[in-house]
């Protein structure tokens, strides 16, 4: 697929411009789809542009028509995801999108090639500890993900956020134990250190489909992913969005969202305004050779589109260098991914930001058992 041509739409957004500027870097031809006529890297001569509105069926086949790999970073996905999928999709190429897994089930995503979780989390969140796990450890016993801290996405990204986590793949107080998903209660009066800071936090458990493929692909016995919040009114914010989610048709629960977004951010000026720092922390303990130990990866960075742009540009790279490694149907981009990239990406983060892997001692290691109740 050396000179196969990608579409991005979105190309001008968040996370589509920065995933279109490293792939042109690369020397791939590209062709950025856009609604708006505005200029855009113009001193590529590998980029040409389309004003292209997805709505309109007879524009969106066209640029397709012209692709053969089709990117979608168009917000908010939950409007447009599906949209983009089926037309790909009938027109046989392949879809990579960054967003997670929640449409693996869909029928749509088994007739083509489909690659998701390839952008921050999922893609970067899965794929460190899925090239740790390959390389310093034959077995996995416990697996840990937690996120925190505020990344500055688009009301768009906030509101996909939301209702991706109302659907039936998303799993809240749970973890994943030998394979299946079992009740993980947590205390949300308490608060906790993170490995990042003296600032404690709640920590809220669940799981996605991507966690299980991740559990499935590391075979932990034991999987957690966790997210963090500062205090009980943010969680309290995001507990009552939820709710929307669930009594609303996902057209009304979206305009509900934003609105009471815009609304927080209004009445509570720290809300959203926050500069952007986010933080991933990753842990595994496992054995090597009979040893047993745990690594942790510690992630921090300030511009998370940047970093999520890159790594779904990284995801194509790999699938034009190595076709082979794709299959009919349903892909992660975390599986994609030459290992390499594990250090390649140091050189793509900023000098405020980093990506460190340690060797923890035991007393070092996230306790599960003082954050949660296993019932």
């Amino acid at each position: 697929m050396k000179n196969s041509i990608v579409g991005i739409l979105g190309c001008g957004g968040y996370i589509g411009s920065n995933a279109t500027e490293k792939l042109l870097k690369n020397g791939v031809q590209v062709i950025g789809g856009q609604r708006s006529d505005k200029n855009m890297f113009d001193e590529y001569d590998n980029f040409s542009r389309r004003k292209i509105d997805v709505n309109v069926k007879a524009e969106l086949d066209a640029f397709i028509s012209e692709c053969d790999i089709v990117i979608n970073c168009i917000s908010p996905s939950h409007v447009y995801g599906k949209l983009v999928r089926d037309a790909v999709m009938s027109a046989g190429k392949i879809l990579v999108d960054p967003s997670d897994a929640s449409y693996e089930k869909d029928r749509s995503s088994t007739e083509g090639i489909c690659i998701a979780s390839a952008g921050y989390i999922p893609g970067l969140s899965e794929f460190l500890p899925y090239v740790c796990a390959k390389r310093d450890f034959d077995t996995i016993e416990r697996s840990v993900v937690y996120q925190g801290g505020f990344d500055g996405c688009s009301a768009g990204s906030f509101v996909d956020m939301i209702i991706g986590a109302g659907n039936e793949d998303f799993c809240g107080d749970a973890y994943i134990s030998k394979g299946n998903i079992s009740p993980l209660g947590s205390d949300i009066r308490k608060t906790h250190a993170t490995p990042f800071s003296d600032k404690k936090v709640i920590f809220k458990p669940l799981i996605t489909c991507d966690s299980r493929k991740l559990a499935e692909v590391l075979g932990s016995d034991e999987h957690y992913f966790f997210c963090t919040y500062d205090d009980m009114a943010t969680l309290s914010f995001f507990m009552k969005l939820l709710v929307d989610v669930t009594r609303h048709s996902k057209e009304d629960a979206a305009i509900m969202i934003e609105n009471k977004l815009n609304e927080r951010i209004k009445t509570n000026k720290e809300f959203g305004s926050q500069t952007p720092l986010a933080f991933l922390y990753l842990e595994l303990t496992g054995q090597k050779n009979g040893v047993r130990n745990t690594k942790a990866y510690k992630v921090c960075l300030r511009n998370v589109n940047r970093v999520c742009g890159y790594f779904l540009a990284e995801t194509v790279l790999a699938v034009l260098k190595e076709p082979s490694k794709l299959h009919k149907g349903f892909n992660y981009g975390f599986e994609l991914v030459d290992s390499s990239y594990e250090k390649r990406i140091l050189d793509e983060i900023g000098d405020d930001e980093y990506i460190r892997l340690e060797e923890i001692a035991d007393t070092d290691k996230l306790c599960i058992e003082e954050i949660t109740n296993k019932r």
